[in-house]
């Protein structure tokens, strides 16, 4: 977990236009899993641009302006609503187990 920190850190020294994460929160407990969550969304609303691989698909549902959903090949890109996620509905999970074929 601080060895993932501190790789933050040294990625965000020095306010980056655009940042490449992968796995950001794993390993990290709930409370430096949210501060990197925060990193990640102020990083965005500053103008940067965050490209996050994750597994955690409720992560990246709640992070994300545009998803990629990728199973050996691009299977889906767009907003979270243009792929079908609807609040308190159809989850990004969801959606995932259908493009994949694994629902």
């Amino acid at each position: 977990g601080l060895r993932q920190r501190v790789a933050i850190a040294r990625a965000i020294l020095h306010a980056p236009a655009v940042l490449l994460l992968d796995e950001p929160t794993s390993g990290l407990d709930p409370a430096a899993a949210k501060d990197v969550r925060a990193i990640v969304t102020n990083l965005a609303r500053d103008g940067a641009a965050a490209l996050v691989c994750t597994h955690n698909l409720a992560e990246a549902e709640a992070l994300a302006g545009r998803i990629g959903i990728v199973k050996t090949r691009l299977l889906g890109l767009d907003t979270p609503y243009g792929l079908g996620v609807r609040p308190g509905g159809v989850t990004l999970e969801d959606v995932y187990l259908a493009l994949t074929g694994e629902a």
